[in-house]
Parts: C-alpha cells; structure tokens; sequence
C-alpha cells in the first residue's frame, strides 16, 4: 500500500538542485514512495542512493586520525610532541568516533531502505557487501602490520610490544577482534588502527539481524541499545567492585590475575562505541521515514549552528564527558551528518570533486597512514643521525607532515585503484538498494563494465 506524502513537504525542504541523492530526497521526501513505482507491472530503475558530502566528513574523519598519530609517533620516539595538548588529545579518538556515526547512518539507512523495498533484509547479501569491502584490506594491512612491527616498533619507541606474544595476537586480528588483541596486549604499532574495524564488523553482525528482526519498527531496539550501553558504563566500577570480590579463583582459573581479566574485560567494553552508531541510526531512521516536524528542528539553522560551534569548541578544549561521551559525541556527529547529507539548506556543503574522490579512498587513508607516517619520521631521524645536521623544528614538522600526507595518498589511492576495485567490483552482485559508489561498479552488456555515472539526473 502507497502512503501520500503532503504537497508540503516538498515546499518544505525541496532539494539541491545540483545533487541527487537516489530516490531517498528528490523533490524532498515524495519520491521516496510513489504508486506507479509499486502498482506499475514494468520494473522501473531505482537509482542509486547517493548522501551529498558523506565522502567528505568520511575524509576529515581519516585525516584527523592521521595527524593525531603524527603526534603520537613523535611522542614515543622522544620528539616533542602535542599530545598533551587538549586538542590534540581528542582529535584522533573523535575522528574515530565520527567514523562509527556515520557506518551507523549509512548502513542503517540503507538497511531500512531495502526492507521498505523489498520487505525484508537479506542479511547474508549484507555480510557479502561488507566482506567484499572491509576484508580484502584488513587482512592485507593486519599481515603488513605485524612484519612491520618485528622489524621497527623498537626503533620507533614500542619495545614493548615485540616482548608481548604475537600468537594469540595474530589469532585474535584473525578472528576480527583487533580491539580485544589491542586491550589485553597493548598497542602493535602499524596494526593496532585495525582495532576500530574490528568494533565495526562485530557491530554490522548483530546490526542487520536485528533492523530484520523490527522492521520499520526498529526505534526501541535503537534506544535500548543506547540506554543498556550507557547503564553499563554508569555502573561498571560497582560491577567491577563486587564481581572482584568473587574473582579470585575464576582469575587463577584463566591464567590471570583477577584485577587484569576484569580490567580486560572493562577495556574491552569501553571499545564498542555502539553508541555512535546506534545515534547514528537512529538519524538514519528519523530521515527514511521522513518524520517532518523532528526533521525541521533538526533541520533549523539555530540547531545546525549550535551543533557546529559545540564540536569545534569541544575539539578545541578537549572535552571528555566521561560515562556520556559516545552519547553526547554520537548525538552531534549523528547531527551534523544528517543536515550535511540530507539537508537541502545545510550550512556546511562538502560535496565537492576532490573531497568525494578522497572520502572514496579513506578507509585506505585510515589503515595506511601509521606505515607512511612512521617511515618518513624514520627517514628524517636517519638523516639527522648519519648528516649530523639538525633541521629547526619548524622545518621538521612541515617536512614530516607534508610528506607523510602526500605518501599515505598516494598509498591509499593506488590501493583503492589497483587492489580494493577487484573487490568492490563484485558488491553489485550483493546489494539489494545500491549506494552511488557500487553503482559506479556495475557491468554493461557482455559483462562490460558500465561507465560510471558522476552525476545522476
């Protein structure tokens, strides 16, 4: 059964005239359902879904992570370093969390979308898509990262990491728990930026089930996850309190002592970030439904600017909010991506050729930039050690950052032309509501590959 959607609406929020957005905001929300697209006996083509500047915030996101690992490297190599600055404190950890709202966003929109569609959600095409996209790379970096590790972490400040046993770390990256291998072992330099992929996939797990499970239905689940995951966090030093009084022969059971299995298992808590996520979704599902009075105050300049101006200001000072930070976090990156993505009068407009070209390759940008970073800082400090001529500190940042940024690039680029396509070329034989990019993948006649199609109108 069609639903109507007031005339108004497309008066209320219209479109940008330049970008299209699939079949999710042309002319506002009406196009989102039609009667001839259900009624009519002949398939009509659906186009893609296309969120005008997500690539954009995905590339600010990777970038910050980028820089914040500048600092850090700097920092064990016994540089002078920023990472006690507040800023710089924040920033990486933020484009991660910004990262986790936005996965939340998109792939919940999409599943929702494809249970609009088709009724239900095929959760083994969901778990193809994401294999094709996250494995193929993952594997490839966590392989690099460990032979990396053997041969440099020392010389790069983390002795301590090659005197931790690698087995059980190799076997836990393996089994997609880099962030359990990140807790229980410390930091792996090279492989250790895994841990947040790792938090991602053991998200789209139990995500996709569950949208299937609801339906349309799916805002009580969004909140309860958010409400459990804050109640848990509220109160784990009191369950850390009474579970460690009982602890004591379970530990010794396991091989440990009982203050570090439970710190373990505190540590390893505080890495699901479900929260950022679980907001963004809920964005997602706010949008797909086109709720028009939560939409317009959403939407309202005075609720785009307050959430530009507490991010900058909470980067800037270094806010940490300590039990709530996913969810205070979540709630302004859940925000500022549905007004960048889907608000015609955004305030913010990142949908520009280069910035879409560097959002495609992020996730590259992401798992690459700690090997480009640490080999230009090696690079320098051979320098100086074998020149003995000492570069100001000016420039040596300008020298370290300009050239790690460029390297990890060009890294990023050639892997997404040259190893990642052969993976994503196969998405389209998966996906059930198609976003712009697996679009781009698709065969023409002959098992030709289409052109791709920048622009949809």
């Amino acid at each position: 059964m069609s639903r109507t959607v007031p005339s108004s609406r497309q008066s209320s929020y219209g479109r940008r005239s330049d970008q299209v957005r699939g079949d999710a905001a042309v002319s506002g929300f009406e196009s989102r359902v039609r009667s001839e697209d259900v009624a009519s006996p002949v398939p009509r083509a659906v186009p893609p879904v296309h969120f005008p500047g997500l690539n954009g915030v995905r590339f600010f996101a990777a970038f910050a992570v980028l820089i914040y690992h500048v600092e850090v490297f700097k920092h064990f190599s016994d540089l002078p370093s920023g990472v006690a600055h507040p800023f710089w404190r924040v920033i990486g950890p933020q484009g991660v969390a910004c990262f986790f709202t936005l996965s939340g966003f998109l792939v919940t929109y999409l599943l929702l979308e494809e249970t609009r569609r088709t009724g239900s959600i095929s959760v083994r095409k969901f778990y193809m898509r994401r294999i094709l996209r996250i494995w193929p790379l993952y594997y490839l970096v966590m392989l690099m990262g460990f032979g990396a590790a053997l041969l440099f972490a020392e010389r790069l400040g983390f002795p301590q990491a090659v005197n931790q046993p690698l087995t059980p770390q190799l076997g836990l990256f393996a089994l997609m728990l880099p962030n359990l291998a990140w807790v229980a072992y410390g930091t792996l330099p090279f492989a250790s930026t895994l841990w947040s992929v790792g938090v991602e996939e053991q998200f789209y797990i139990g995500w996709a089930p569950l949208l299937r499970r609801f339906g349309q239905h799916v805002l009580v689940p969004m909140g309860a996850t958010i409400v459990l995951l804050l109640v848990a966090r509220l109160s784990s030093p009191w369950i850390i309190s009474w579970l460690y009084s009982g602890a004591q022969s379970s530990g010794a059971e396991i091989g440990l002592e009982p203050s570090r299995a439970l710190m373990i298992g505190l540590s390893f808590l505080d890495t699901f970030k479900l929260e950022c996520m679980a907001l963004g979704g809920l964005a997602a599902h706010v949008f797909q439904r086109g709720a028009e009075k939560p939409l317009a105050f959403l939407y309202h300049p005075a609720t785009q600017l307050g959430t530009f101006l507490f991010v900058a200001i909470a980067l800037a000072f270094g806010m940490d909010a300590g039990a709530l930070d996913n969810v205070v976090w979540g709630t302004a990156y859940a925000l500022l991506i549905l007004n960048i993505a889907t608000n015609p009068s955004s305030l913010v407009n990142l949908e520009h050729r280069w910035l879409d070209v560097l959002g495609r390759i992020s996730y590259g940008i992401y798992v690459y930039h700690s090997f480009a970073v640490a080999g230009v800082l090696l690079a320098l400090l051979w320098f100086r050690e074998r020149t003995l001529f000492a570069l100001s500190p000016v420039a040596f940042n300008l020298i370290l950052y300009t050239s790690s940024i460029a390297l990890t690039l060009a890294i990023a680029w050639i892997s997404y032309r040259y190893y990642e396509q052969r993976f994503l070329e196969l998405k389209p034989r998966f996906s059930v509501v198609a976003s712009r990019a697996d679009a781009s993948f698709r065969r023409g006649p002959q098992g030709r590959k289409a052109p791709r199609r920048w622009k949809l109108v």
